[in-house]
Parts: C-alpha cells; sequence; structure tokens
C-alpha cells in the first residue's frame, strides 16, 4: 500500500531538492562571508537562530496538524486546511504585536544594541516563514514531488540570485542577507 503511494521517483526528487538546496547553501556561503564582517556575520547567525525558535513558537504545531488533517476526510480537507491557517495568521499576528510592543524583551535580550530594521526584518520573516513550511509539508503529504521539487528549486534560485545582488553587488550586509531569506520565504 505504501509503496502505491510514495515511489522511488519521489523520493529521488524529495532528496535532489533538498541536496540541491544544502549544496547551493554550502557553496555560496564562502562567497557571502567574504562579504560580511565578522560582527555581521555573527549577527545574522543569531538572528536566524532566535527567528528560528520564534517559527516553532508561532507555528505550535500546526504544520503537522494542517498537513496531516487535511488528508483524514476528502469531503473536510478543505475546511481543516482553511482553519489551520486562520489559526496560523492568528498566530502570527498575536506574535506580530507581542513582539513590535516588547521587543526588549524578545530581541533586544538576545541581539544586545540592534537597529530597529533587523527586529522588523526579522518578525516579517517570522510572520512569512510558516506558511512556506505549512505549503512544502502539504506537497510532501499530498505527494506532489514534481511541485515540491520546483518550489524548493524556485526558492533556491531565488534566494542565491538575491543575496549575491544584495550583499555582493549592493554591499547591504546582514540586512541583505536577511531580506533575501525574507523575499524567498
Amino acid at each position: 500500500m505504501f509503496m502505491k503511494k510514495f515511489s522511488i521517483k519521489q523520493l529521488f526528487s524529495y532528496g535532489a531538492a533538498i541536496f540541491i538546496q544544502k549544496f547551493t547553501a554550502f557553496l555560496i556561503l564562502p562567497i557571502i562571508a567574504g562579504y560580511l564582517s565578522l560582527s555581521e556575520f555573527g549577527l545574522v547567525n543569531q538572528i536566524v537562530s532566535i527567528g528560528g525558535f520564534y517559527i516553532l513558537i508561532v507555528m505550535f504545531g500546526l504544520d503537522e496538524s494542517i498537513a496531516k488533517k487535511g488528508f483524514d476526510s476528502d469531503e473536510k480537507r478543505g475546511a481543516y486546511m482553511l482553519n489551520g491557517f486562520v489559526l496560523l495568521a492568528l498566530n502570527i499576528a498575536i506574535f506580530c504585536m507581542l513582539t513590535l510592543f516588547f521587543s526588549d524583551f524578545f530581541y533586544i535580550n538576545f541581539l544586545g544594541d540592534v537597529e530597529n530594521v533587523f527586529i522588523v526584518l526579522s518578525i516579517a520573516l517570522v510572520s512569512s516563514s510558516p506558511f512556506y513550511i505549512v505549503y512544502l509539508k502539504v506537497l510532501r503529504l499530498s505527494n506532489k514531488s514534481k511541485e515540491f521539487f520546483l518550489v524548493v528549486l524556485a526558492q533556491v534560485v531565488i534566494q542565491t540570485t538575491l543575496m549575491l545582488s544584495l550583499i555582493v553587488g549592493s554591499g547591504m550586509g546582514a540586512k541583505g542577507f536577511i531580506l533575501s531569506h525574507l523575499i524567498s520565504s
């Protein structure tokens, strides 16, 4: 039963997409690192790490719930998906309000004295990433390996192009790094 729904071709497609994503990051890192100062590189890593933690809090397991519940029943799939995404949007709205009003607690305590643009970019990244993550999970669970591969490939191309343009070409440094992640998610 499982092998009928999940083929070697799909496994290869998912694996290839993730490999391309990780390998591209491995290739581009030395280029980007050459254009970021040590403090910018550290700041970017801190922002990405803190953002990843906040994404887990914002999603609150909704990624699994939306993806799995949406496939429990064909007739209720649309309702489950809609309700899950509305709840995710509500979580994100609450997170945005809390972090904007209490940025000292959510960001300054971890990052020190940082420009507000980094806080805003991080909040925007935390707000957009869960939708992308859930979408990829839905594609995987619905066995849409071709669409999954194309979405990941597009994200890699867009993010790599933006990183090279914003960091190397425009000299935006850490702001360009975060912005490229934000736009590609």
